[in-house]
């Protein structure tokens, strides 16, 4: 049973990778090859996959050598056709995993903002952040 499990999770392990180097060779087309800020030339390693869908990926990229950190949005809306957008962001995220876990989540609404304020106004922090 084992078996066949692992191999089920090798098999989907080469088809994201697979998907995430397709991602990557059609990004690499439209995207930037220097870092904006130092010249610093970008490699495959530096884009990370933050979410892939039919007709549109979205990179994190860093430069190596000063840190300079974009979001970098292609988009192939028609066949042979493809564009991308790069949006400079300043965020303590550290490594591409945390990305994806908040990629695509909703923003935090007033009310939950006002919650949290009155939670953590009203008690104790430490038992908030444990609950």
């Amino acid at each position: 049973m084992r078996n066949i499990s692992d191999t089920t999770k090798r098999q989907s392990d080469l088809k994201k990778q697979e998907l995430k180097d397709q991602a990557l060779k059609e990004a690499r087309a439209v995207a930037p090859k220097y870092c904006e800020k130092c010249g610093t030339q970008y490699k495959d390693e530096n884009f990370n996959l933050v979410k892939k869908e039919q007709n549109q990926a979205v990179f994190h990229l860093k430069c190596p050598n000063c840190n300079n950190t974009y979001m970098l949005n292609v988009v192939a809306p028609a066949p042979h056709m493809m564009a991308s957008q790069r949006s400079s962001i300043n965020i303590d995220v550290n490594s591409p995993e945390e990305l994806s876990k908040f990629a695509g989540k909703g923003s935090v609404t007033r009310d939950e903002v006002i919650d949290i304020y009155q939670k953590l106004k009203s008690g104790d922090i430490e038992e908030f952040l444990r609950s």
